[in-house]
This record gives C-alpha cells, sequence and structure tokens, in this order.
C-alpha cells in the first residue's frame, strides 16, 4: 500500500494514514497487517519514532519523529495540551451547533480520567423516508482538549451523537442503515489538522490532511440532505 506523505523536513515526516491502517504492530497483530510505521520506515530507510497514535478505523494526519528527541519534544507539547487537534465526523443524530463534553472517561486499565472536546457542527443532515420519517445525521468538528483512549468517540456517544460507522460506541442499526442506503463502510472520524510549535524551526506549523475516498463520497451522497450550508 502506497503512503501519502503530507509533510517532511529534516526532522519529522507525517502522512495520511488511511482506515484501516493500525499505527505500529502490537502482541495481537496479524504478521500480513498493514502498519504505518514500518511503511514510512521502508520510505525513509532509517528509524522513525511515533509522536501520537490514531485508531486504526480513523484516518488522517499521524506524525513521526526522524529522531526520538525530536518526537519527545512534540509528544511533550500533546501532554501539554499545548496542540491544538482538529478532527472531522459524520455522526447519528442532530448535534448542537457548539457544544463543549466533559464526562470523565475509564481507560483500558480502569483508571477514571478527565476530558474535555468541543464539537462545532458545520451541517445537520435531514434524509426523509417514503413515509416522511427523518434519519438525522451531523457533519461536525471535534478538537480534544485532552488525549485520552477513544475520546472522541466515547464523547459522541455520551452527547448522543455516536461516530457513524463506529463498531464500538456508535448504533448499530444507524451503521447498518448508511451501508444499506447508500454502500459506504468505514467509521467516519478524520484527524484534519495538527498546530504545534516546530522545536527545530522555532515556529507554528499546521499538517492538514484531506478527507480519505470514502469519507468524500459520503459527504458528496449527503449534500443535497444538508439542512444548510457551511
Amino acid at each position: 500500500m502506497d503512503i501519502k506523505i503530507i509533510y517532511e523536513d529534516e526532522y519529522i515526516i507525517a502522512i495520511n494514514k488511511p482506515p484501516g491502517m493500525i499505527v505500529h504492530r502490537t502482541d495481537t497483530s496479524p504478521e500480513d497487517e498493514i502498519v504505518a510505521l514500518s511503511l514510512v520506515r521502508k520510505y525513509l530507510k532509517n528509524r522513525i519514532f511515533p509522536i501520537h497514535r490514531i485508531d486504526k478505523k480513523t484516518s488522517g494526519v499521524l506524525i513521526f519523529g526522524k529522531t526520538s528527541k525530536m518526537a519527545h519534544l512534540i509528544h511533550t507539547q500533546i501532554i501539554d495540551k499545548k496542540v491544538q487537534k482538529v478532527y472531522w465526523a459524520i455522526v447519528n443524530n442532530y448535534s448542537p451547533p457548539s457544544a463543549t463534553a466533559t464526562q470523565e472517561l475509564t481507560n483500558s486499565k480502569g483508571k477514571i480520567q478527565s476530558a474535555e472536546t468541543v464539537f462545532t457542527t458545520f451541517n445537520q443532515i435531514k434524509i426523509p423516508d417514503e413515509t416522511g420519517a427523518i434519519t438525522a445525521m451531523s457533519f461536525l468538528q471535534a478538537e480534544p482538549k485532552t488525549g485520552r483512549m477513544h475520546q472522541i468517540r466515547k464523547h459522541c456517544n455520551l452527547e448522543g451523537f455516536p461516530i457513524i460507522g463506529d463498531p464500538m460506541y456508535g448504533y448499530h442499526r444507524a451503521n447498518k442503515y448508511f451501508i444499506k442506503k447508500f454502500g459506504i463502510k468505514d467509521m467516519f472520524l478524520h484527524s484534519r489538522s495538527y498546530t504545534f510549535h516546530h522545536p527545530a524551526l522555532d515556529e507554528e506549523i499546521t499538517i492538514e490532511a484531506d478527507l480519505n475516498e470514502s469519507f468524500q463520497t459520503a459527504l458528496d451522497v449527503l449534500k443535497p440532505y444538508f439542512a444548510k450550508e457551511s
């Protein structure tokens, strides 16, 4: 599988990770699993160091350091909440024009952690059927202010607008409806951009990733149902 490089300099490299690709191999990963870290390492023919992670089913910006020091310096900014992360999602139900989710979340070890995600709705989507019943969806932006596991996916669920295609926190009936009506699969969560201070260049940079094909196709087929233009 080809990798889409969206930024590269002497110190870091970023790709637009497609949905379905893991960031790095784990003990449970099949031997033939496609791994982002391995592909970038093969491209550079050198070691690289993950700066952050995104879920297998999530697409978008994924950044690696070319040295462990650079990866550490940028990762520290993430821990210190100095990085602006922007995600786009298609969700079930109507999301409010703006909302902030602050529900605490439990990690894989059972530890309860504070969490904050800011949501901004771009479009509400109304899909009527032949009886006049409405299926409601929304296209929104999510800005996680903390970095908890599955944070956006969990907060979307807790706020009542779970992400379409999310097998763990989504509505199975809504996911099946979307696939049946439009024939489009995947989880519709995309890491749109990362903005941070580049330690070596001593300037703020923003790395953006275009939508993957399935996400863009979904927006194209949903556009006639938008309640308002963004």
